[in-house]
């Protein structure tokens, strides 16, 4: 008999991992949190900031948020699912043959930001494809805990004071149920932003069948004299963030050197540091009493017994994290589609739009001079045999304009004038080029006046340019 169970258990066992899957889906309420003691606005201490996190910091301004052409512009995921209190909706797509789960579904009413967890093992795309608010997002199971692996974020908010994630971000969540509860926290590995990994949890969601899911309907209002158009930001050392400001404090008395963050302000020993640090002259009385506390601080520094010598327990090893995702090879001209007749060309430069369609092919910026005969050539494969009409100059740089000289001849523009009209525009004359379009700015940093050395060739100088805040384009049935 007793060798009987011994057999049953060993049975279970494989089958262990599977037990261990939680239910997560289900409709799901946010719990009221206290705040996270973020501090004054522009206070970053305890992020592991890089200069680059730091100095977009200290360019933000509050009126970004009310930049016109942003006014419905949602936050990430990941930031939605740490930020606000947003309830949850979570279903999965199951396949009928085998009852598997082959992915997970998230719908969070906040800016109702949705994301798809992949769970049948696909890899993640080239490191070129497209960044969406979402990202890019697959799971696998560690024990009862769903592990989800995020990349192809656009740059987007950590807090809404200017601290951002680059589009580069890889974040990890861990997804966890007890009882009637799930939390979350996810760790953000950034190379651009951070000098180190950045952990964040969440507040608790309680499971709720009978909560409504709220719509999110946004549109455009006037709500500040913001012209369109505008940039809001300050210059280095011009802002005037209380978090910035050196004469300062909060009301727990924060020096100023700690709220500029950094990767040793994430630890308990970087108290004993701040303890030698000059106090604020616009301290108040609690920022006092605060640091009176602080000074009374007893560090605990654990010590590991387990193991041998005293050391830290070994861990099992564990695959390189974050992905490292598939970059297209150098000299190579990598083709993503964008949605549509609308393809992205990476791997030249700075990257190149192409739309193709029955009038033909219109791109925007042509690359590196080094790349143009690779650039032509993948054109032609997306053209198959339309024309290319038009070149969009963004700027007048090199990895955005080089390819000018090779590309625009190959061309032709439909004329809009009789062969021998003369007070026209001469570029819509010539119908053996495509036409270059750019702003006088490019036209004048690319070409030079009379008798002087002009910074490119001629062949390469835009023809159609323009001086207005924007300039209409109506091609293949699109404007």
């Amino acid at each position: 008999m007793r060798r009987l169970l011994l057999f049953a258990v060993l049975m279970m066992l494989p089958c262990q991992a599977a037990f261990a899957q939680m239910d997560l889906m289900g409709v799901w309420r946010p719990l009221p949190r206290n705040q996270d003691g973020s501090g004054m606005t522009g206070d970053v201490a305890g992020v592991p900031v890089s200069d680059a996190a730091r100095w977009r910091v200290e360019s933000w301004s509050p009126e970004d948020f009310d930049v016109t052409e942003w006014a419905c512009r949602p936050h990430a995921w990941d930031y939605s699912l740490e930020g606000p209190l947003s309830a949850l909706r979570i279903w999965a797509d199951i396949d009928q043959a085998t009852q598997k789960v082959i992915a997970f579904h998230g719908h969070l009413n906040q800016q109702e930001q949705e994301t798809t967890i992949w769970m049948d093992g696909r890899p993640h795309p080239p490191a070129n494809a497209l960044h969406t608010w979402s990202g890019f997002s697959t799971g696998e199971w560690d024990g009862d805990v769903l592990v989800v692996t995020t990349t192809h974020l656009k740059e987007a908010y950590l807090r809404r004071s200017g601290l951002m994630h680059s589009e580069q971000a890889a974040i990890r969540t861990r997804y966890r149920r007890m009882g009637d509860y799930l939390q979350t926290t996810s760790i953000v590995y950034d190379p651009v932003m951070m000098t180190e990994p950045y952990i964040r949890s969440t507040m608790m969601w309680v499971l709720d069948p009978a909560l409504p899911m709220s719509p999110y309907p946004c549109e455009e209002a006037t709500e500040t004299a913001i012209p369109r158009g505008t940039v809001p930001h300050f210059l280095p050392g011009k802002s005037p963030l209380p978090g910035l400001d050196k004469d300062l404090t909060d009301r727990f008395g924060t020096p100023y050197e700690p709220r500029l963050g950094g990767a040793a302000t994430m630890y308990p020993e970087y108290i004993v540091k701040m303890k030698t640090m000059p106090k604020p002259r616009g301290q108040g009385a609690g920022g006092r009493a605060a640091l009176a506390a602080l000074a009374a601080v007893v560090l605990i520094v654990p010590v590991y017994t387990q193991g041998r010598g005293g050391q830290a327990p070994a861990r099992a090893a564990r695959p390189d994290w974050p992905p490292k995702l598939e970059a297209p090879a150098p000299g190579e001209v990598e083709i993503l589609p964008v949605q549509g007749n609308v393809y992205m060309l990476a791997g030249a430069g700075g990257n190149i739009t192409v739309q193709v369609a029955d009038q033909g092919v219109l791109m925007v910026d042509t690359g590196t001079a080094a790349m143009s005969d690779k650039v032509i050539k993948t054109v032609q494969s997306l053209a198959k045999g339309k024309p290319l009409r038009y070149i969009i100059n963004t700027s007048h740089r090199d990895d955005y304009t080089g390819g000018n000289d090779k590309l625009a001849p190959i061309g032709e523009i439909v004329p809009f004038r009789e062969p021998d009209y003369t007070a026209g525009p001469q570029g819509a004359i010539d119908t053996h080029r495509a036409s270059v379009v750019s702003t006088l700015a490019v036209l004048n940093r690319m070409s030079a006046p009379t008798g002087a050395q002009a910074a490119r060739a001629e062949v390469a100088w835009p023809d159609n340019t323009f001086t207005t805040p924007w300039k209409r384009l109506y091609f293949n049935d699109e404007p």
